[in-house]
C-alpha cells in the first residue's frame, strides 16, 4: 500500500477512533473500551470500501445485538430477582422455592446466549480477514507513526465482554444473584446462628418437644426418646429433624402475618371505596344498628 492511501485510511480511523472510543475504570484502572471503536468506526470505514463489506457489517450487527441481549437479560434477571424476593406475601419457604426455580431458568436462557456468542466469537477470524488485511497493510506503510490503537493487529469484540461468551462468569453471576437454602440436614443450629434465627429456631424446637411430651431440648444430649421419634419419623438425623420444625412453625407464623396484612389492606380499600360511594358508613350502621 502506498504512504498517501495509507495516510488517507488513517485519517479516516483517527477520527473515528477519537468519536467512538470510551474509556472506562475498573478498581480505580483506567480501560480503553475499543467495542465501540471497532463495531461502529474501523469495520464499519474498511468495510465499505469492500465488495463482501455488506457481510461484515451485517456479521457485526449480530455480534452487538447478541451481546446486547445477554445484558438486557442480565439486567431483566436481577429486577425479576429483586421483586420475587421482596414480595411480602410470600412466606420464605416459598421464596426460597420460587428464587430456586427462577435461577434455574436465568442460568438456562443466560447459557443459551454464551453458547450463541461463543459461535459469534468463533468466526469472527475469518470474517474480518479482509479488513485486518487492509489495516496491516496500513500500519507497514506508516511505520512507527502509526497508532496501534488506532490500527490493532486483532479484532476482537468480545474483549471487553468476556461474560457473554464465558459460562463460569453466568455461573459466578447466578450464585451471587440468589443462594438457595441448604438441605434441612445441613442446617444445624451455626447455621441459624450465622442466619440470625438462632432465637426463633429455640423457641420452635422447644414449643415442639412440649407439644410431643419430650424431654426438655438439649442440643448437647442424646436422650433416646428423641432419638426414637426423629428416627420413627424418617429423618436421618436430630438435625435435620429440628431444621423441619423450624422450617414448618416459622411458616405457619408467616402465613398468619400474611393473612392479617391481606385482611388489612382489604379493610384499608373498603375505606378507601366507602368514601368515594358513600356506602361504608351504612354498613356501620347496619352493624351497630343505627
Amino acid at each position: 500500500m502506498e504512504i498517501k492511501d495509507a495516510k488517507k485510511i488513517y485519517f479516516e480511523l483517527v477520527q473515528n477512533y477519537n468519536l467512538f472510543n470510551k474509556k472506562s475504570t475498573y478498581f480505580g484502572v483506567e480501560n480503553n473500551d475499543n467495542y465501540h471503536y471497532l463495531s461502529l468506526g474501523l469495520i464499519p470505514e474498511i468495510a465499505s470500501t469492500l465488495s463482501g463489506g455488506k457481510e461484515i457489517i451485517k456479521f457485526v450487527e449480530e455480534i452487538c445485538s447478541s451481546i446486547k441481549k445477554y445484558w438486557e437479560l442480565r439486567t431483566k434477571s436481577i429486577e425479576e430477582m429483586d421483586k420475587l424476593l421482596s414480595d411480602r406475601y410470600l412466606t420464605s419457604k416459598k421464596k426460597d422455592q420460587k428464587a430456586t426455580e427462577l435461577k434455574k431458568e436465568i442460568t438456562l436462557n443466560l447459557n443459551e446466549l454464551v453458547k450463541v456468542n461463543t459461535k459469534l466469537a468463533s468466526k469472527q477470524e475469518k470474517v474480518f480477514s479482509p479488513i485486518l488485511k487492509i489495516v496491516k497493510e496500513a500500519s507497514e506503510a506508516l511505520g512507527e507513526f502509526g497508532d496501534n490503537k488506532v490500527l490493532p493487529s486483532k479484532i476482537d469484540l468480545y474483549t471487553n465482554h468476556p461474560e457473554c461468551t464465558e459460562i463460569e462468569f453466568t455461573n459466578y453471576f447466578v450464585d451471587e444473584l440468589y443462594t438457595p437454602y441448604p438441605p434441612l440436614k445441613d442446617r444445624d443450629f451455626n447455621y441459624f446462628i450465622r442466619i440470625g434465627e438462632e432465637v426463633s429456631f429455640t423457641r420452635h424446637a422447644e414449643a415442639e418437644f412440649e407439644e410431643l411430651g419430650l424431654p426438655t431440648l438439649n442440643r448437647h444430649l442424646t436422650n433416646f426418646k428423641v432419638e426414637n421419634y426423629w428416627k420413627e419419623n424418617g429423618f436421618s438425623s436430630k438435625v435435620e429433624w429440628l431444621a423441619s420444625v423450624h422450617e414448618k412453625r416459622k411458616e405457619a407464623e408467616e402465613l398468619e402475618y400474611i393473612e392479617d396484612m391481606k385482611m388489612q389492606q382489604a379493610l384499608k380499600e373498603l375505606k378507601a371505596q366507602g368514601k368515594q360511594e358513600g356506602f361504608f358508613k351504612k354498613m356501620l350502621g347496619a352493624f351497630t344498628n343505627e
